[in-house]
């Protein structure tokens, strides 16, 4: 089940920001975001790559590590519980959820094999373990 951590991922930022004497409007503005976002940073419930990256490039606190899973480490939203999966299901256990964009060029011609091009790859990555839905 999933684990109890001491501080939230917006508890530490909101620490970070006021340990480190930042100024929240300026953090906001860099962002593009509403000055508001970042004085209730501690209530966000969960936290995106995009996100966590602008603030980095914003404030220089680095929290990115906090978005993606790796090997064993928790998934961590502002709830403070871990975000993995443990459902054992037809993809087995510790199921993460990732959200891709992908920009695809092409002329009209070949605009028309797309829906080919998109069932290849949901046939590949289903072959490799992976559920595109």
């Amino acid at each position: 089940m999933s684990k109890v951590l001491s501080q939230t991922l917006g508890e530490l930022i909101k620490n970070a920001i006021v340990d480190k004497s930042l100024n929240q409007s300026a953090i906001a503005r860099k962002m593009g975001v509403a000055k508001q976002t970042i004085n209730q940073i501690e209530r966000k419930k969960i936290f995106d790559l995009d996100f966590l990256v602008k603030l980095r490039d914003a404030s220089g606190l680095d929290f990115t590590s906090h978005a993606l899973p790796n090997d064993k480490k928790n998934y961590v939203n502002n709830d403070g519980y871990s975000e993995i999966n443990e459902d054992e299901g037809k993809y087995g256990s510790n199921t993460v959820e990732l959200s891709v964009t992908i920009k695809i060029t092409s002329d009209e011609d070949d605009l028309l094999k797309l829906g080919e091009f998109l069932k290849t790859v949901k046939l590949e990555a289903a072959s490799r373990g992976f559920k595109i839905v």
